[in-house]
């Protein structure tokens, strides 16, 4: 499963600050509700086209639940960025 959050960051600021480093885990996970049972898995990559630079390559943050033992990612996106890919 993925959560996809908002937030104001460009594609291009995400690549290059490692911001996927600061995302915290849900406060209870999304498949069996347990309370802070999500534990920091690792991450992933994903390429996406950035405004400057063409494709970037950034990681998203997985989690792994302690209690049901199901994973989930979370994703921090600009919500105009994920709009427009969606139009297409």
């Amino acid at each position: 499963m993925q959560i996809i959050r908002a937030v104001q960051v460009s594609a291009d600021n995400y690549a290059n600050t490692s911001f996927h480093q600061g995302i915290k885990s849900p406060a209870e996970c999304p498949h069996c509700d347990a309370r802070d049972g999500l534990k920091a898995l690792g991450y992933y990559s994903r390429n996406v086209t950035g405004a400057k630079r063409g494709v970037l390559r950034i990681f998203v943050r997985r989690f792994r639940c302690r209690c049901c033992g199901r994973t989930v990612s979370i994703l921090e996106v600009d919500p105009i960025v994920w709009t427009k890919k969606r139009r297409i």
